[in-house]
């Protein structure tokens, strides 16, 4: 080899080693187990993390917020929990068990996290709420309140913007199943207007509701944000109305309602499978 090729292997391994260092690094994986986890692990697989609420709330995430409270527009995102073990890219994996309440908020990432079920795994959550936060995406969760002690009707998925604490964007919501019981065969027309919750409220923009089964329900996905996408889920018995769409250039198709349980009367709601009318001055 002579010395200019010596100096040009050189070069281009220099170059190659400084472009390595440059590369993002890659997303990690870590585990929740609400069963066999402990706050005092490091959410690696073989020692999880036992509440993801904590996770959610205690500052292992690194994201984004705003400086202060309450949000204007024309504010810019800060950094906050820098250095934490999850980041932008990264993956929460839900083990089985129950999770309560969810609550994701000030979190605003650069990139999506993913909060998602293990494979084989069932999380039972009792209801989900996204406010305030940025780039998620929420996958193979069982969301009932009859998940609970107590099965008290609610609204099982809130997704929306908060005037106090900023606007919501940018969150994903798959293959997973929300109903109010197992089983409302028992039911009559009375039952299926008092005692179901409703599946699904969306009240933010650049919102994805895809694949998700829901059944036994009051109202199933009603829509008061813009941009939204929603795809190929299945609502199968209901009483109130299967969809609303009431956002800006909402997006439904391929979406399966069936199995409506309640005319009008008694239902003082005329019920629809598929609803929209104009809102605000503007129409």
């Amino acid at each position: 080899m002579t010395i200019r090729e010596v100096r040009s292997f050189r070069s281009f391994w220099l170059a190659f080693g400084l472009y390595g260092l440059a590369l993002p690094a890659a997303a990690a994986s870590f585990y929740i187990d609400p069963v066999n986890g402990s706050e005092a692990g490091d959410g690696s697989a073989s020692a999880p993390w036992r509440s993801l609420q904590s996770v959610l709330d205690n500052g292992r995430i690194e994201s984004r917020d705003w400086p202060s409270y309450p949000y204007t527009a024309g504010m810019s995102l800060v950094t906050v929990n820098a250095g934490a073990p999850v980041k932008a890219g990264d993956t929460l994996w839900l083990r089985d068990g129950y999770y309560g309440d969810v609550v994701v908020q000030h979190l605003y990432n650069t990139a999506p996290i993913t909060i998602a079920a293990q494979a084989g795994q069932t999380p039972r959550l009792r209801s989900l709420l996204v406010q305030s936060a940025q780039n998620w995406v929420l996958r193979g969760l069982s969301i009932s309140p009859s998940h609970a002690a107590v099965n008290t009707p609610t609204t099982m998925v809130r997704i929306n913007d908060h005037n106090f604490f900023g606007p919501t964007s940018d969150i994903e919501l798959a293959d997973s199943e929300l109903f109010s019981v197992a089983d409302a065969s028992s039911w009559n027309a009375q039952d299926w207007i008092d005692r179901p919750s409703s599946g699904i409220d969306i009240g933010a923009a650049h919102i994805s509701v895809h694949d998700n089964r829901l059944r036994n329900l009051r109202f199933g996905i009603s829509v008061g944000g813009a941009d939204a996408s929603v795809r190929r889920n299945l609502i199968d018995g209901f009483s109130a109305d299967g969809l609303r769409g009431l956002g800006d250039r909402g997006l439904f198709e391929y979406n399966r309602v069936q199995n409506v349980k309640v005319g009008d009367p008694p239902d003082a709601n005329h019920d629809d499978g598929f609803q929209s009318w104009s809102v605000g001055a503007g129409g």
